[in-house]
């Protein structure tokens, strides 16, 4: 998968690959800032570390069916993504039917438990930033009682 969020594939630090279901589907968990655009590539990186260019799919005509156009087109090959996921969803998992080309968006991951995650990592350093002091504090008036 190639998009925004991986520099159209010149990005390798960020896991891009899809997943081959026992179903004989590929899936692929993607989150991002909606609207979107992403790409399927067969082949992903050539040799020579560019993305290669001739097995690109998208969704030029809108019907959730991948099409492949020449590399030479000018159009757009790509697929828009233009909303989020309905609450409490957080993301799109890509389901991709090997034999047809079909894709569809099946919402994934939960909004309360990112929420919970982030307030829990706001909270958590200062309070036992503030414990640590605490208990510093007194344990060192323990071993130094006459210190002031």
């Amino acid at each position: 998968m190639m998009g925004p969020f991986n520099l159209f594939g010149f990005d390798a630090g960020i896991q891009n690959t899809m997943t081959l279901t026992s179903t004989g589907d590929w899936i692929y968990d993607f989150m991002a800032d909606w609207p979107t655009v992403i790409q399927a590539n067969l082949w992903g990186v050539n040799p020579d570390g560019k993305p290669d260019q001739s097995y690109v799919y998208g969704d030029v005509d809108g019907d959730m069916i991948l099409d492949r156009l020449p590399p030479s087109s000018l159009a757009s090959n790509t697929l828009n993504i233009t909303v989020g996921p309905s609450a409490p969803y957080l993301s799109w998992r890509i389901v991709i039917n090997d034999g047809s080309r079909r894709f569809e968006l099946l919402p994934r991951g939960s909004r309360h438990l990112q929420m919970t995650l982030f307030a829990l990592l706001w909270v958590i350093p200062p309070v036992t930033a503030m414990l640590a002091v605490f208990i510093f504090k007194r344990s060192f008036y323990q071993v130094f009682p006459n210190s002031n």
